[in-house]
């Protein structure tokens, strides 16, 4: 159809009013206009242009950064010679072209002070400028680790101005200031008036050090070993190894080795023997953390030279760093721990080639042996004196031989010597430094000979001193230079004998001087005025960690209370206890009473002031937040646990009125927060904890002690815990775990230890019936069911079902009866019931909505069933006015508990009686509120 143009006449419009309308097609007319072929084949041509003829181009801070991969050829011409060996050696002494060089410099992390830097660091005292967290304004702004590199800059630069000396006299001047310079005590310091030196050291170097190689080690965290005594952490540390190592992988790092407890002692016999080492003696360290490594010298690019100094009786003492090394901690993938890799050993006696190096090492310290030769010889020849009848070795040869140095010549070095120099013409003796002379050259002497002119001198010379002797004949005979002198006498002021009278000069008063108070701090006196201990100012620091772990093993319940915790009420609590420790509790009981009687029983609960007196949100033991609550299951007394943000266990007897706490209290077994809780069922008188210090404990209320169950090291935080029989608990961790602990055991190690997932988990559930299945929830979003059967202590085990979520999940539980529902917090404000009767194929029956996000100050919720009934839950609740809220399998909220008049905060935290109509709330806050 071709393209047609509406042009808007009234036979169009006529047209279109008829029984069929047509759309008219409107389009654009397009023509091709390809170009021809090139006629011949393209060529590369001269361009006679630079190429910023136009345009300057600037690349960005990133382009600059930005490190290019080096590509290369598989076959780049390489001659393999079979037959000459000697072929593919490389000369050591060759240097590599400085643009080869320049790409095995390592990367700088300092950006280039540019224009647009400089603009972003002004600052005015009139201007609030906007801070964003972004690396592009942190790009521009000042950075604390430039201060050492600027100060280097400015003590370059200061070095960089020498002093030109224009004639023989001013250099001779300023060798003779550097001796009287040396001599002036320094009384205040070069920058800053008010600063006076308490004390003057001389400064040497170090000729008992110097010929060992220093490095400084930088790390970017304490490798100091954790839950050890500062001092002995210090000890260790002291004589800690770092050695280079190849894991299996072929990956290449750093190890780092401290010694253990054996190597400890030998070494403090060796210093108590006063030897280095026992020859033939091994020394063992053990592997204690993994390192990637960045080594700088002194041939790298921007690293500027450092020195240590050495304190000694006689002056200060310094030496030098060769190498820097920056040593960051090393991550493995999957969290694998540290393997317990060993270091053996043994100390020998140095073999030549390195006592040769130690020699040159220390001849770095000696002047260069060729420069005194010449200088001895041209103050021999100055003086024209030349001692003969003695013969002396030559300096070459000695310098063949390293010169070992005395501890008592290091003085003499450092003094600078004097030669005398004999002048020419005045024959004075002019005393100089030796090291600050190059080559002073005498004063060329003009003697007449027998012609008038020396014959030493040149023709075009003795022209031009003869035409200078004429001209001063020239001017002698005309008697210029007399009338010259002539003027200047005439044209001086006559001198009058007239006396000026002077003035009487005031004699000024002084005012008597008045007394200043003295210091005592600062004279090192007591407010008596007693002279203060030499000892008193250097007072070690000793790092000491603010919630240190607590010691492995059993400890007795008496020596942890805290909190105002006495003893009285201690023995209190375990002997009203007693009754509780007799009575079975059956982990299947199902409560038989209705759903609607025990909603409308549950309505009923208040919170009776008048009943409970202080009990009602009474703070049991400290001001942090409540991150685990348990309830005793007996029936006979309410007896409520909880664990705090820092490692507190509170212990509620809501029936004790005659102490001050009102029947609670306090414990620490832990030093990090508590995390899961619970009394054990098959045995009543245990109540087991697990904390973010690594460690699973027992706390046997009968015998009065903590257990150690279960202990990992530091870095592994424990998350939570249930019980696959009555001496079996499967422990969940933080680097994704899952531990199987037996409690029967002495030692507190896991039996088995299995990876599940990538990422931490949250929470672990063990099915009621099959005590082989128990599900997991994590920080991957996912809740996974395991059988414990089928699992694989090394590699991927595969889950029996995986139920997804959108955000992380807090929490994930089987029902308490028969294990058929899964209830499941997440923050994506869900709640999700699962229908787990089919473990292989979990199907979401109700999905309810439900603010979870309670902010960084409140402990997330975590929706808890009933411990007897599948039909009913709890969970906390962020609407006002507060409440906690109670939900029906169905997903429906049956009801809601609150207390305008005495429940005001956020209860995160809920669980309900096993065996009585009770619910126990805890807020954030270290308060329990108490519906009965």
């Amino acid at each position: 159809m071709p393209p047609t143009i509406q042009s808007g006449s009234r036979e169009d419009r006529d047209r279109k009013r008829g029984g069929e309308k047509r759309s008219d097609l409107v389009a654009r007319v397009k023509y091709n206009n390809t170009l021809p072929d090139i006629p011949f084949d393209p060529k590369f041509i001269t361009y006679p242009f630079e190429s910023n003829r136009f345009i300057e181009y600037k690349a960005t801070s990133l382009e600059r950064a930005y490190k290019y991969e080096l590509l290369t050829e598989h076959d780049l011409g390489v001659t393999i010679d079979l037959i000459n060996p000697d072929t593919y050696q490389i000369d050591p002494n060759a240097y590599p072209d400085p643009e080869d060089e320049r790409l095995l410099e390592e990367d700088h992390s300092s950006h280039s002070d540019s224009k647009r830097s400089r603009h972003h660091n002004m600052n005015v005292s009139w201007l609030r400028k906007t801070e964003y967290i972004s690396t592009e304004y942190n790009r521009f702004t000042q950075k604390t680790g430039d201060s050492e590199r600027r100060v280097g800059f400015k003590i370059k630069q200061i070095m960089k101005d020498e002093d030109v000396y224009k004639d023989r006299e001013s250099q001779i001047a300023a060798i003779e200031k550097t001796f009287k310079g040396a001599k002036e005590p320094i009384t205040k310091h070069y920058s800053k008036p008010g600063v006076k030196p308490l004390d003057i050291l001389p400064i040497f170097p170090d000729f008992d050090l110097w010929k060992h190689p220093f490095a400084q080690v930088i790390f970017d965290s304490d490798p100091a070993p954790k839950g050890r005594f500062a001092p002995n952490a210090m000890e260790e540390m002291s004589q800690a190894m770092i050695r280079g190592a190849v894991d299996e992988s072929g990956e290449q790092f750093v190890a780092y080795f401290l010694p253990n407890d054996e190597t400890l002692g030998k070494r403090k016999r060796d210093a108590e023997e006063n030897v280095d080492y026992v020859p033939d003696e091994e020394y063992q360290y053990m592997l204690s953390r993994e390192y990637n490594w960045n080594v700088k010298n002194k041939l790298s690019r921007g690293y500027e030279e450092t020195y240590f100094f050495v304190f000694r009786d006689d002056g200060v003492y310094y030496n030098e760093l060769e190498t820097r090394v920056r040593l960051s901690k090393r991550r493995k993938a999957g969290g694998a721990e540290v393997p317990k890799s060993r270091l053996v050993v043994k100390h020998r006696d140095l073999n030549t080639k390195e006592i040769q190096a130690q020699d040159t090492r220390l001849m770095m310290l000696e002047p260069p042996q060729e420069e005194e030769e010449e200088e001895e010889q041209f103050g021999s020849e100055a003086e024209g004196s030349v001692k003969s009848g003695g013969s002396k070795r030559s300096r070459k040869e000695d310098a063949t031989k390293p010169k070992k140095l005395e501890p008592k010549d290091y003085r003499k070095r450092l003094i600078p010597r004097t030669t005398k120099i004999l002048d020419v013409k005045t024959e004075e003796k002019i005393s100089v430094k030796e090291e600050n002379i190059s080559e002073i050259p005498a004063p060329l002497a003009v003697h007449a000979g027998e012609n008038g002119i020396d014959n030493g001198v040149s023709s075009y010379e003795q022209l031009r001193l003869k035409n200078l002797q004429d001209n001063a004949d020239f001017f002698a005979k005309l008697g210029i230079t007399e009338m010259k002198t002539d003027i200047k006498q005439s044209l001086k002021p006559s001198k009058t004998t007239q006396l000026k009278s002077k003035p009487v000069k005031k004699e000024k008063t002084k005012a008597p001087p008045e007394t200043r108070r003295a210091s005592l701090r600062i004279a090192k006196m007591d407010p008596d005025g007693a002279p203060l201990p030499e000892d008193f100012f250097k007072q070690p620091f000793e790092p000491v960690e603010e919630h240190p772990r607590k010691p492995s093993g059993t400890l007795e319940m008496a020596e942890y209370l805290g909190f105002n915790s006495s003893d009285s009420e201690h023995d209190d609590l375990l002997s009203k206890m007693k009754g509780c420790f007799k009575c079975k509790i059956e982990k299947s009981t199902e409560d038989k009473t209705s759903f609607d009687s025990y909603v409308k029983n549950l309505s009923k609960l208040k919170i009776n002031m008048e009943k409970w007196q202080r009990k009602f949100g009474f703070r049991i033991y400290t001001k942090q937040s409540i991150l685990i609550l348990d309830i005793h299951p007996t029936n006979s007394k309410l007896l409520t646990a909880a664990g705090d943000k820092w490692g507190f266990l509170g212990i509620w007897d809501t029936a004790g009125r005659e102490f001050q706490t009102d029947g609670v209290v306090v414990y620490a077994p832990h030093s990090r927060p508590i995390n899961c809780l619970k009394f054990s069922l098959h045995k009543p008188n245990q109540l087991y904890s697990c904390s973010y210090d690594g460690t699973v404990r027992c706390c046997d209320l009968q015998k009065g002690v903590f257990e150690e169950i279960y202990s990992t090291p530091d870095e592994v935080l424990l998350k939570s815990f249930d019980f696959m029989t009555a001496d079996t608990l499967l422990v969940a961790q933080q680097d994704g775990c899952i531990a199987l602990v037996d409690t029967r055991t002495s030692r507190s190690t896991a039996e088995n230890l299995y990876q599940l997932h990538q990422k931490s988990l949250r929470s672990v559930s063990v099915h009621p019936v099959q005590d082989n299945i128990f599900c997991t929830s994590s920080t991957d979003t996912t809740v996974c069911i395991w059988d414990l059967r089928k699992l694989k202590e090394k590699g991927k085990s595969q889950s029996l079902d995986e139920l997804s979520h959108d955000k992380s999940i807090n929490s994930a539980y089987f029902s308490p009866v028969t294990g058929k529902y899964i209830l499941s917090t997440s923050l994506d404000d869900r709640i999700r019931i699962f229908n787990s009767e089919n473990l292989s194929s979990c199907n979401k029956e109700h999905s309810i909505v439900h603010d979870n996000h309670t902010g960084r100050w409140l402990t997330g919720f975590r929706a808890n069933w009933h411990p007897t009934r599948e039909d009913l839950f709890t969970v906390g609740s962020m609407s006002r006015p507060r409440q906690i809220d109670v939900y029906g399998v169905n997903g429906r909220k049956v009801l809601a508990m609150k207390d305008e008049e005495y429940l005001g905060s956020v209860c995160s935290l809920t669980v309900l009686g096993r065996n009585q109509d009770v619910m126990v709330g805890a807020n954030s806050s270290g308060k329990l509120h108490v519906f009965k």
